[in-house]
């Protein structure tokens, strides 16, 4: 579906021999037509389509409903190895991308730092099956179902062995590289701050994440609670500090890579839960869709996580802080003028604050997840809650960008009123002060 060429556009020139020597077995058995980038990309979309189509023909939504529960009624063993193969090939997925991403950090190797922002999913899925084909050709590798599994069963011991075999494939890319000048990590040390739990005190809500950030010792966190707007970023540099080298499009494809180490994240959560649940219990629900692998036509999931995104209050951990409110009154109106669109950025900033919470305390993301997953089955029939829930969302996401414009405006015009105010006192006092010299001037002169 793509050849070496492809995916040696999207890698540092420096890695290029590694990949031809170690993985261009698996990439040099599928034909290219053309080493435009642009022209790959639209390929694999137009492949994903046709395959979605493909699977669509295959059977109706209702037909592969009834095969999975058939199957959990006839066969459970087969039920539960068809979810374990899912959440191996996540599981996968998801430690290959968090190594990509600190490797990237680190500067060791450029896998998607000057990539365009919408090919940075691209790109890491490349790595992704590469790598994957490299794993399988170890004789001591395990299947996906056996790491799926190992994952449930164990999983600090599964992501400690899986590390240790990505980060080796990955650190070989460059044993063969030149000498040179190492480069220095990627610098997002703009401040120090937390992103403080909102909810210490506060009730139970079954959709907040109540978990606190801190950019200590994890800079990138910062991003967790922001909007991925050219726009928006390059502003929040401007102001952060107008002499840093860091890009917009740097900071961009960081924030396009921890969306979808998010993404994998809540998949892993959400199938090691799946494994040992009773797939009736979650029909109609955005949970449905990862048990049965379909399409979500309905964007329930999308729908779900920008309902989250909201009752964490995501939007509002950095209101205090006025480079973020400032740039945020950046996002121009057609970014956000339709409730699709606003979904769509909401559901992008959980992927990034969950996919963070994930790596810091999975325990946590896991029982959260379990806990929702239990209160969408006993509230299956309550639709006007969950759509009230939905359009408060949009609404609030609305309402945060309209007071972070007028406090914008606000500020301008109160520094406006200062000066005036300034002004009027200055022109004041210099009136008293040469009505005060005429009248001495009259008294010199007997007047």
């Amino acid at each position: 579906m793509f050849s070496y060429i492809s995916l040696r556009n999207s890698l540092c020139a420096q890695n290029k021999k590694y990949f031809s020597r170690t993985i261009s077995q698996s990439l040099a058995k599928r034909k290219s037509n053309s080493n435009d980038e642009l022209f790959l990309d639209s390929s694999i979309n137009t492949m994903e389509q046709i395959l979605t189509i493909l699977r669509n023909a295959h059977g109706t939504k209702t037909e592969t409903r009834e095969t999975i529960l058939d199957q959990y009624d006839s066969d459970l063993n087969a039920f539960r190895q068809r979810l374990l193969s899912f959440l191996g090939d996540d599981v996968f997925s998801l430690r290959t991308v968090d190594i990509l991403i600190d490797l990237q950090l680190r500067n060791d190797i450029d896998i998607f730092k000057d990539s365009p922002s919408n090919h940075t999913k691209t790109v890491l899925q490349r790595y992704i099956s590469a790598f994957r084909d490299q794993y399988s050709r170890d004789s001591l590798s395990f299947s996906m179902k056996d790491i799926g599994k190992s994952f449930k069963e164990n999983a600090q011991k599964t992501n400690s062995l899986l590390n240790n075999k990505i980060r080796r494939t990955a650190l070989n890319a460059m044993k063969d590289m030149p000498p040179g000048h190492k480069n220095s990590p990627l610098n997002f040390e703009f401040c120090q701050f937390n992103l403080y739990n909102p909810f210490r005190n506060g009730t139970a809500d079954p959709f907040a994440l109540r978990k606190g950030l801190s950019t200590k010792k994890h800079p990138t966190n910062l991003f967790s609670a922001m909007v991925n707007n050219e726009k928006v970023i390059r502003g929040f540099l401007s102001l952060i500090d107008k002499k840093s080298p860091t890009t917009p499009t740097v900071v961009q494809n960081i924030m396009t890579a921890q969306s979808f180490h998010g993404d994998l994240a809540f998949k892993v959560a959400v199938k090691w839960a799946l494994v040992d649940t009773d797939p009736r219990s979650l029909l109609e629900t955005p949970f449905e869709f990862y048990h049965l692998g379909t399409p979500d036509e309905m964007n329930k999931i999308n729908q779900f996580k920008a309902i989250v995104a909201s009752r964490s209050m995501l939007l509002k951990r950095l209101a205090w802080f006025y480079p973020y409110r400032k740039s945020l009154a950046m996002l121009e109106e057609k970014n956000f003028d339709s409730k699709e669109k606003i979904v769509a950025i909401m559901a992008d900033i959980f992927d990034r604050f969950f996919g963070i919470c994930y790596k810091l305390d999975a325990k946590y993301c896991e029982q959260w997840v379990q806990n929702l997953m239990d209160f969408y089955s006993h509230n299956i029939k309550n639709e006007a809650f969950l759509d009230r829930l939905l359009e408060e969302s949009v609404a609030e996401f609305r309402e945060v960008v309209s007071k972070s414009s007028f406090n914008t405006f606000g500020a301008r015009w109160s520094q406006n009123l200062q000066y005036n105010k300034r002004s009027h006192l200055t022109d004041s006092k210099a009136e008293k002060q040469l009505v005060n010299e005429a009248r001495a001037l009259l008294q010199t002169q007997g007047v």
